[in-house]
């Protein structure tokens, strides 16, 4: 995962956009769904043949928070 694809996905990106920035899907490894709040879904990017990845959290499939994670 590279530092300048990781700076190019935004708050508020689908994750289908994500998928676009990063060239792969992401796996998805939580979801929930709060009463009054909205459904919460946190995603992993690992692209092959790169090292590091990138978790990402939706709510109402719009991006709220990313974290780089570099192997």
């Amino acid at each position: 995962m590279t530092r300048e694809r990781f700076a190019r996905i935004r708050a508020g990106m689908t994750p289908m956009e994500v998928e676009a920035v990063f060239g792969c899907r992401g796996r998805l490894e939580s979801a929930t769904a709060i009463e009054g709040v909205g459904t919460f879904e946190v995603y992993v990017w690992s692209p092959p043949n790169q090292s590091g990845s990138a978790t990402v959290t939706f709510q109402d499939r719009r991006l709220k928070a990313k974290a780089l994670r570099r192997s």
